[in-house]
């Protein structure tokens, strides 16, 4: 196969045919043949074609997104509440880090089904309940130090509201609000688990605690 260039793009003759005229250069760049023999001259190399250098960067860019999904994503959005996106929970910049980086760990559960007891013998559990799940949270934020029940969370730490965590309690039932985001077991269509909700539940048969300065 021979190859020539002609007005800034490449021509390559395949057997005995005719000339193939190849993708389009700016330039060619001249290869330098410092131990080259004399009467030897070096052939032009092309430079790499946009397309491909656009290729190989989303090539890059897709393995860097799954190595940083591997060793536990970060996603982070500014403000002070957090977002939902594709079931990843985006922790508030403004938030305390012991609350971002609870709100990471529990990243690591949306895929888990809901299972009756889960999380409470074992923080690392295969499935999770409504008050292994906040029990979990609460865990990872460093304010827990063992898994407790949904009755036992109606007495925990301080009365109403917080600022930026929310436990609502009854028998039966926890949840947590999170800078914004519910923390729930159960959703809509069947959807169980410990999953982060968008859309708000009435709480009127709830008692509301919180951890305190938070």
């Amino acid at each position: 196969m021979q190859s020539e260039f002609r007005g800034g793009r490449r021509r390559e003759k395949v057997g005995h045919g005719g000339w193939w005229r190849g993708a389009s250069f700016s330039k060619p760049r001249i290869l330098h043949c410092q131990n080259a023999r004399p009467g030897l001259t070096c052939e032009p190399v092309p430079p790499v074609p946009c397309h491909l250098k656009i290729v190989r960067l989303l090539i890059l860019t897709l393995a860097l997104a799954a190595t940083g999904a591997a060793h536990g994503a970060r996603p982070t959005v500014s403000g002070k509440l957090a977002v939902l996106k594709r079931g990843l929970c985006y922790a508030p910049s403004k938030a305390p880090k012991e609350v971002r980086e609870a709100i990471w760990a529990v990243n690591e559960l949306r895929h888990k089904p809901y299972r009756w007891g889960g999380g409470h013998g074992t923080f690392d559990d295969v499935g999770y309940d409504c008050s292994g799940t906040v029990s979990y949270f609460l865990h990872a934020a460093g304010l827990l130090d063992q898994p407790t029940t949904s009755s036992a969370l109606q007495t925990w730490g301080e009365p109403g509201r917080g600022r930026w965590i929310t436990i609502y309690a009854r028998a039966g039932h926890t949840f947590a609000v999170i800078c914004g985001m519910r923390l729930d077991t159960t959703g809509r269509h069947g959807d169980t688990g410990p999953r982060w909700r968008n859309w708000p539940r009435k709480t009127g048969a709830f008692v509301a605690r919180h951890p305190e300065d938070f």
